[in-house]
């Protein structure tokens, strides 16, 4: 047999305080316009640096160092300068694929490619050469582990 202690706060109270509650909150709320200014700083902030969508392309060969992953860092000065990604070109299929591509959402502006040989974007797998600038003026880029990255097109 269980025990249980009658509640000592009627149902009445309980609704009274749930109502008031709601009240507040809604008041509170509408008072100092929480919704409509949250929504404005995201619109201001996605028009002053709008995104781009920038094709990065490179070149397998069954011998040699080929691009596996690229990572995109901003430079400074710039809006985006703490803008920093690693993308992987995927696995190395010999005779399905020799010009892989990726399309990556960046934010305008010009930034500092690497080229990486390994699956991510790990020091060891850094290229020598495959270091340069890309502008986002250009959507189209040719990646390599022996030159900086080219415009196309």
């Amino acid at each position: 047999m269980t025990l249980e202690s009658p509640s000592t706060t009627s149902p009445r109270r309980f609704r009274m305080a749930g109502a008031l509650a709601a009240s507040l909150a809604i008041a509170l709320a509408a008072g100092i316009g929480a919704a409509p200014a949250s929504a404005q700083t995201l619109e201001q902030s996605a028009a002053t640096v709008p995104y781009v969508r920038v094709q990065l392309q490179t070149h397998w060969t069954p011998r040699g160092a080929n691009v596996r992953s690229i990572r995109i860092h901003g430079l400074p000065g710039f809006p985006d300068s703490t803008f920093n990604q690693c993308y992987s070109m995927g696995a190395y299929v010999p005779g399905i694929d020799a010009w892989p591509y990726i399309k990556v959402d960046v934010p305008q502006g010009p930034y500092k490619i690497t080229s990486y040989t390994g699956p991510w974007c790990g020091e060891a797998f850094k290229t020598k050469r495959g270091v340069g600038l890309m502008y986002t003026d250009y959507r189209n880029w040719m990646v390599s582990s022996d030159d900086q990255p080219t415009p196309r097109g």
